[in-house]
């Protein structure tokens, strides 16, 4: 509470931070002697606009404190869904080093599954992990056969993260084994004007670059049918040159 001395009364109020006045004991009787009940009227709409005045100012300038409401960290739960996608990722590692690819690439997504609506609201900080995690479901799903799936893995990394080298390594990859073979030489091309030829990113560039131009050639040249759907057939394996022809269909009776 406040306590302040208003102009022409003999004995102080007691003014809340509501605005109300509250006449302090032994000062009504003097105030009924000396006004009519219209001035009492009066006065007291006077000094309740006064006291409003008197509050706000004392608040813009720091005099008033209300009870200071706790701050909530926004980014608290997201650090820790950050981290543990982080683990759920190092765990998929362990899976994908021991040939376990399928495992490795579901849980690859349900580590990305954590931060993909942080990234949707625009979180920065989440994006790092969310392209480690799907970049490396993209390479499960590449020794899978899963070629699609990988390609939409790496889409997704590369409208989060443009420069991320991994995620456009392996969409060209994907696309290799799609025959979409102009996709695949364009996100080569950018990466060695990124990296460059030497060891290290370079080198694996260049070899799927190589083999994408070898491809190309084979496409190009008089009497080879070009067929992409060799490229993966039903066990998803895939077929180096476009000339080799599908397996003979079974005859009818070995038919399921």
């Amino acid at each position: 509470q406040l306590c302040i001395r208003l102009p022409r009364a003999s004995l102080p109020s007691i003014v809340t931070p509501g605005g109300e006045l509250y006449p302090d004991r032994g000062s009504s009787d003097e105030l009924r002697s000396n006004f009519s009940p219209g001035m009492r009227l009066c006065r007291a709409i006077l000094y309740k606009f006064l006291i409003v005045s008197i509050l706000s100012s004392t608040s813009s300038r720091g005099f008033v404190h209300s009870t200071p409401t706790p701050t909530v960290s926004l980014g608290a739960g997201m650090e820790a869904q950050i981290a543990k996608a982080e683990a759920m990722n190092q765990d998929a590692n362990a899976l994908f080093k021991n040939s376990l690819f399928d495992p490795a690439a579901d849980m690859y997504q349900r580590a990305a599954d954590l931060l993909i609506e942080y990234a949707e609201r625009g979180e920065e900080a989440a994006c790092p992990t969310l392209c480690k995690c799907l970049s490396n479901r993209a390479a499960a799903l590449l020794r899978l056969g899963c070629h699609m799936e990988a390609k939409t893995a790496c889409d997704l990394v590369l409208r989060l993260d443009p420069a991320h080298q991994k995620g456009r390594l392996r969409r060209a990859q994907a696309c290799e084994c799609l025959g979409r073979l102009p996709e695949a030489m364009e996100d080569c091309d950018t990466l060695l004007t990124a990296v460059g030829g030497g060891a290290g990113m370079g080198q694996l560039v260049l070899e799927v670059r190589r083999r994408v131009q070898k491809l190309l050639a084979t496409r190009e040249a008089p009497g080879l049918e070009y067929n992409p759907g060799h490229l993966c057939n039903s066990a998803m394996t895939l077929r180096l040159y476009f000339h080799t022809p599908p397996p003979p269909p079974a005859p009818p009776g070995m038919r399921s």
